[in-house]
C-alpha cells in the first residue's frame, strides 16, 4: 500500500473509532441522566426519612446531696417540666455504671428513683416523648422517699436530636402497610420506586418484610449514623436506600 492509502485508512479507522466512542456516549447517556437523577432522589429521601426518624433526647446529670440517714430511694421533686406547663415522665434513669434503675412517677411532678446504694449520688436522666411512661406511684410505705426533696442540685443538661430504633422500627411497619402513603410523605416522584434497610451497631439488618419487583437499574445508597436505642444508649448504625 502506498503512502497514501496508508494515510486514508488511518484516517477511516479513526474516524470509525470516533464513531464508535459517539455511538457509545449516546447509548449511555440517558443511564448516566438517570443515575444522577435517582442520586438526587436518593439523598431527597434519606433526608426526610432521618427527620421523619428523629426526636429531641434530653440528658441531665443529678447530683445527690447525701446526708446521714438517707436511704437508698430518692423523690427528684417537680424535676422536670416540659414546656414549661406539662409534666411528661418519660425519663430512662442510670447510676454511674450506666445500669438502668427503678423509676416511678408520682403525682403531681415527682419521680422517685429506686438506688441499689447510698454511694449512688450521681445520676444520669434521659427524657425523650420516644420512652415509654414511667409507671405511677403513690409512694406508698415500701417506697421510702427522702425526707428532703431538694436535696440535690442539676449538674448539666443537654438537649440533643438524635434517630430513635423505636422510631425505625414504626417507618418499617408503615412501609409494609401504607407504602404508596409513605411515598406522598417523602415526596418520592411518581413512576419511582424505593427500599429502605437499617443496620444496627450489632450488625442486625432491619428492613421491612415485603419485598417490592426491582428493575435492573437500582441506585443505592448507605450512610451512617447515630442511633438511640431502647436503653438510651446512643448507638452506631447504617441507614441504605435503593431507589429504582
Amino acid at each position: 500500500m502506498n503512502k497514501k492509502g496508508s494515510h486514508v485508512g488511518m484516517i477511516l479507522s479513526f474516524t470509525l473509532f470516533i464513531t464508535f466512542i459517539l455511538f457509545l456516549y449516546t447509548i449511555s447517556k440517558p443511564a448516566l441522566e438517570t443515575n444522577s437523577d435517582k442520586k438526587t432522589i436518593c439523598g431527597k429521601i434519606e433526608s426526610l426519612l432521618i427527620q421523619n426518624t428523629s426526636s429531641n433526647l434530653t440528658t441531665i446529670t443529678v447530683v445527690i446531696k447525701q446526708k446521714p440517714g438517707d436511704r437508698e430511694s430518692v423523690e427528684l421533686r417537680g424535676f422536670l417540666i416540659i414546656s414549661g406547663l406539662t409534666f411528661i415522665p418519660q425519663f430512662i434513669i442510670k447510676n454511674r455504671d450506666s445500669r438502668i434503675l427503678d423509676s416511678y412517677h408520682k403525682i403531681p411532678e415527682s419521680v422517685i428513683v429506686d438506688r441499689t446504694s447510698t454511694d449512688e449520688t450521681v445520676l444520669k436522666v434521659y427524657h425523650s416523648k420516644e420512652f415509654s411512661s414511667l409507671s405511677e406511684s403513690e409512694g406508698s410505705a415500701s417506697v421510702k422517699i427522702r425526707d428532703n426533696p431538694e436535696g440535690y442540685n442539676i449538674g448539666s443538661m443537654t438537649l440533643d436530636k438524635y434517630i430513635f430504633e423505636s422510631q425505625i422500627e414504626k417507618l418499617i411497619t408503615f412501609y409494609d402497610e401504607n407504602y404508596e402513603q409513605l411515598k406522598i410523605n417523602l415526596l418520592v416522584p411518581s413512576g419511582i420506586e424505593f427500599d429502605f434497610s437499617f443496620k444496627k451497631s450489632d450488625d442486625t439488618i432491619m428492613a421491612p418484610s415485603i419485598e417490592r419487583l426491582r428493575s435492573n437499574n437500582v441506585y443505592s445508597e448507605e450512610t451512617p449514623v447515630q442511633y438511640v436505642d431502647e436503653n438510651a444508649i446512643i448507638q452506631s448504625g447504617f441507614i441504605n436506600i435503593q431507589v429504582w
